[in-house]
């Protein structure tokens, strides 16, 4: 059901807190395990091999956020492992931390860090939480799960990621007032069946506190604005509300998918903003349906709100056809500017979707999400780093 900025001071988040429920900086012991990874026999089919899995130590090569150590998980995802009921292509993966329950009657924050080592491009990866409640519609206790879906880029190739777990079972609801934390587990996921995918990631730093991680800006940016929590991390009112909305930073904050193989890659010699562009490579094969994702970043809004997303889209020959959001266009030779109108718009996590059934090349660029009526593009340059 629940489906270049520099000098931010995060405090220490080794240290624990009068405030904090619970707390697991991996010093001590590896209290992760296996979960499931599909719907076959009660998705306790292990469709996978551990390569490794433990808490590792910077000093044995391992990589910590902070403290000596952290947790790694290392695994091989077998082929056709793990597709959810009910769900095309889409794959799962997922492995889980200690029952908890804390009831969230009340604000409750659960944060952490993430480190993607090797992760392939079809394969996502985050921290996410489980609840247990009744759902008013089913009018029955039951379980949910997602993925934290907002993600920040800390040092040293870490992420951070945090979420008011209480507004967001508010806003997307219908969940009853005895619903609680179950959990918190990391979310490896793909929009194709897996086929031997090897993932490695590192966990670090999982907290659930009645209070988000505190950070303060001191840049001299001009988005230069205290914070009250990581949740809110971002310019308080930006014109583009993309990260890396031209591919100046690579794939950073974009995901490409599709049912079978295909091309794809950050082209540094067609743009239309900048140096660089998102190109897919069809080669005429039209077998397969290519998408492409992006999150944007929390909008705060007061109500519904008038918004509009725009993107710039080139095609290797006119014709090709494409969908943005659900709508539909035909794609020129050129450069060109397609617009969606999002007219009284309400959803405060909104993700982009870029999708094609045909077989045309095509590139991808500048793409704007912002608040009100269509204005010039202007790329995102608050580009995070959080240091403690």
């Amino acid at each position: 059901m629940l489906i270049g900025l520099t000098g931010i001071i995060l405090v220490n988040p080794n240290v624990a807190r009068a405030e904090d429920y619970y707390v697991d900086d991996f010093e001590q012991k590896d209290d992760v395990a296996f979960w499931c990874c599909g719907p076959q026999d009660n998705g306790k089919v292990k469709n996978f091999k551990i390569n490794s899995k433990g808490i590792v130590s910077a000093a044995e090569g391992g990589k910590v956020f902070s403290g000596k150590k952290a947790f790694k998980l290392d695994i091989t995802l077998d082929k056709g492992a793990g597709r959810v009921a009910n769900q095309e292509s889409v794959y799962y993966n997922y492995w889980k931390g200690p029952n908890i329950k804390i009831p969230l009657d009340k604000p409750v924050y659960i944060s952490g860090y993430i480190y993607p080592e090797q992760v392939p491009a079809d394969v996502e990866v985050s921290i996410g939480f489980g609840v247990q409640g009744t759902l008013r519609t089913l009018a029955k206790f039951t379980q949910g799960n997602a993925p934290i879906k907002v993600k920040l880029p800390a040092r040293d190739g870490w992420s951070f990621q945090q979420i008011n777990l209480r507004e967001f079972l508010i806003e997307e609801g219908p969940w009853n007032a005895d619903t609680f934390l179950q959990c918190w587990y990391i979310h490896i996921v793909s929009s194709k069946p897996f086929h031997g995918q090897r993932v490695v990631l590192y966990v670090d730093d999982v907290k659930v506190s009645s209070k988000g991680q505190e950070l303060e800006l001191l840049s001299e940016n001009p988005y230069k604005v205290n914070y009250k929590s990581a949740f809110s991390d971002r310019p308080q009112n930006p014109h583009n509300f993309i990260d890396n909305s031209s591919f100046e930073l690579g794939q950073k904050n974009w995901f490409v998918a599709d049912s079978k193989t295909f091309n794809w890659s950050i082209d540094n010699s067609e743009a239309f903003h900048g140096k660089k562009s998102l190109k897919i490579q069809r080669d005429g094969d039209a077998s397969s349906r290519i998408l492409i994702k992006s999150q944007v970043m929390p909008l705060k809004l007061k109500g519904r709100e008038d918004c509009t997303l725009s993107v710039y889209l080139k095609g290797k020959q006119a014709g090709s056809k494409i969908s943005i959001n659900g709508w539909n266009f035909t794609l020129t030779d050129a450069w060109k500017r397609y617009v969606v109108p999002l007219k009284n718009y309400s959803n405060k996590y909104p993700y982009i979707e870029i999708s094609q059934d045909g077989k045309d090349t095509f590139w991808l660029d500048a793409v704007q999400f912002e608040k009100g009526g269509l204005t010039p593009f202007k790329f995102n340059t608050a580009h995070l780093t959080l240091e403690y």
